[in-house]
């Protein structure tokens, strides 16, 4: 595992190395073979800190240096939309993201794409079940999702899912009025505890960390939502779909928490080489349990390769070891092998 830095070598030349690399793994005898030096580190978007791309992000690193012996370094960002411009940009060739934005990403859907369909980015394997957590102060005001109307939120880093998708999602349950604030997650549960924020509605991984660490001290609430917001909020957003928080999660829950969720998915440049692709997908696959443990995910991820809910392409290298382990991938989410597309204006 490695530290990210800015001065590496240029990208083009570093993948001619790694695909000798992987053509010599496949050939030896234990499929074990050291990274030659000359091999730059391929850079993976994560997240901030406090949320759940920040604790996989480095348990996958490890995980390939380990098992594969291929050196990936780490880039702390602000989440979903922020993984993804990174890897439009070549600035990473590995990310993650929520289903919802990279859906978003790829059709230009969203006002933060510009209108712009991203298309230099692929899908490898679903990682885990992001949700829509809202907490409060159990001593608070807020009590239910109602609540929330004219109240100040903290929707969690900028280019995070949270604050991109909660604009929407709270005025497709009937809130309005909100003052919704972008922000560290750490720094805005502090903001619930000096009273500078009413709640905060984070999307991401179940427990979120943050959440997790805070709801440790028996301080918050965690509002659910009901069966008609939750369709309500699924018709504003395709990419996103009912969920249920399990009483396990976090401290001090009495029973299971209806929400809203979208899977987070692990993606990498359109460049990148078959055969890198396949042997990510297989690592992590075979040794998923194990990565959610490190995260401290409690919700896994389902098979979210359906035609007409996920729009994103599907990285070819990736696409035998998905149906290998059992899941269902559509031959029209396949992406082209070879080449990237420019970005097309929507």
């Amino acid at each position: 595992m490695h530290s990210y830095d800015e001065n590496r070598e240029g990208r083009d030349g570093s993948w001619a190395s790694l695909a000798s690399w992987a053509t010599a793994r496949a050939m030896a005898p234990n499929g074990s073979l050291p990274v030659p030096a000359s091999t730059t580190p391929l850079i993976m978007a994560t997240g901030a800190p406090g949320g759940g791309f920040s604790l996989y992000g480095p348990a996958f690193a490890t995980l390939a240096e380990r098992s594969l012996h291929l050196p990936i370094a780490f880039r702390a960002s602000g989440g979903s939309a922020a993984n993804i411009l990174l890897l439009e940009q070549n600035e990473a060739q590995l990310g993650m993201a929520s289903l919802a934005i990279a859906n978003q990403a790829w059709m230009g859907s969203a006002r933060w794409t510009g209108g712009l369909k991203m298309r230099g980015f692929r899908a490898l394997y679903p990682i885990y079940q992001q949700q829509l957590q809202i907490v409060a102060l159990a001593e608070g005001k807020i009590l239910h999702l109602d609540d929330l109307a004219g109240q100040r939120i903290g929707v969690g880093p900028r280019g995070g899912t949270g604050a991109i998708l909660a604009p929407g999602l709270l005025r497709a349950t009937g809130i309005h009025g909100a003052k919704l604030v972008a922000g560290g997650y750490d720094q805005q549960i502090a903001g619930l505890r000096n009273g500078s924020l009413d709640a905060c509605a984070f999307f991401g991984a179940s427990p979120l960390p943050a959440i997790a660490r805070a709801a440790a001290g028996g301080q918050f609430r965690l509002i659910g939502l009901t069966s008609p917001s939750s369709n309500a909020a699924r018709a504003v957003d395709p990419g996103v779909s009912p969920s249920v928080v399990p009483r396990t999660a976090l401290p001090g829950l009495t029973r299971p928490v209806m929400t809203i969720g979208s899977p987070a998915m692990a993606l990498a440049r359109a460049d990148l080489p078959n055969s890198i692709a396949a042997a990510l997908t297989e690592a992590a696959l075979l040794h998923q349990a194990n990565l959610l443990a490190a995260a401290r995910i409690a919700v896994p991820a389902q098979d979210v390769w359906q035609a007409g809910i996920n729009t994103v392409a599907i990285h070819p290298g990736a696409v035998p070891v998905l149906r290998r382990h059992g899941m269902v991938v559509p031959d029209q989410l396949i992406g082209k092998p070879l080449g990237l597309p420019k970005l097309v204006k929507g």
